[in-house]
């Protein structure tokens, strides 16, 4: 749900592919920005990242990196 703490695993799932970026934020903890669904029904959570100095400004321009269900692990 929007403002949920995650902790991100990209590239968890067998046999989807990501990107080399994405490999970087293994393990970095994000917040939920919003869940979406694509066109083809695909769900997408959008998340900003913690750490990052520009998290606010990706917010407020609607900029987020957006990850699988199942590449998302909440943080209690």
């Amino acid at each position: 749900a929007k403002g949920s703490k995650v902790r991100l695993h990209p590239g968890k799932a067998a046999g989807r592919r990501t990107d080399a970026q994405d490999l970087f934020l293994v393990g970095m903890l994000a917040t939920v920005s919003g869940v979406f669904f694509d066109v083809d029904g695909d769900q997408h959570v959008a998340v900003t990242i913690d750490d990052d100095p520009a998290a606010d400004l990706h917010q407020s321009h609607g900029r987020f990196m957006y990850f699988h269900p199942d590449e998302v692990e909440p943080v209690t």
